[in-house]
């Protein structure tokens, strides 16, 4: 089943990735897994941009919301320490079978493994690591001919609030995403 612009590849992306990670906090962090796991195979969400975290989907946010109407998906709300609100998504039992259902239908079983794997791995990271990390591959991506420096620099250009030490280790991103199937630039 070919992923390109598949309303069925990025339904099965997003239930699968809930699923590989049991539970997934915070709005940041659901969106950049899901733009990094993209990347690794699956190429059906095509509408990200550069936004105030780094890459966004509107598609992404549309889905989470029907997948909430549907009764696929749990969205709770909480507050965190500074005083903002946050949201943990995580499937409902009928959201489990949607995503088994949808994954027989894929025919690349090293796609769905490589994903799992992947979401699993990520989901370890902070919702600040993953925003450096997706906006350095969002950037490598756009702009293929930085260099590595003018990468960070352009990163901690972007994001002041983190610092370069802080850019250069989320570096790490590059070799995670190769070993799961990615080819840089």
């Amino acid at each position: 089943m070919p992923f390109e612009d598949s309303y069925i590849g990025r339904n099965a992306l997003i239930l699968l990735s809930l699923k590989a990670a049991s539970r997934l906090q915070g709005r940041i962090k659901v969106q950049k897994i899901l733009y990094l796991s993209n990347l690794c195979g699956w190429n059906c969400i095509k509408d990200y941009r550069y936004y105030n975290y780094g890459p966004y989907s509107d598609s992404i946010s549309t889905d989470l919301e029907t997948f909430k109407r549907n009764g696929w998906i749990h969205e709770e709300t909480f507050g965190s320490a500074d005083g903002k609100q946050g949201h943990t998504y995580y499937l409902t039992s009928q959201g489990q079978k949607i995503a088994d259902s949808l994954a027989g239908k894929i025919e690349n079983p090293g796609l769905i493994k490589r994903t799992t794997e992947l979401v699993e791995a990520l989901n370890n990271y902070t919702s600040d690591d993953l925003e450096i990390m997706s906006t350095l591959v969002f950037l490598s991506r756009s702009e293929p001919n930085l260099s590595e420096r003018d990468l960070i620099s352009r990163v901690v250009e972007l994001k002041p609030r983190f610092d370069e030490k802080q850019v250069r280790g989320n570096l790490r991103v590059f070799r995670m995403l190769k070993d799961f199937g990615y080819a840089a630039k």
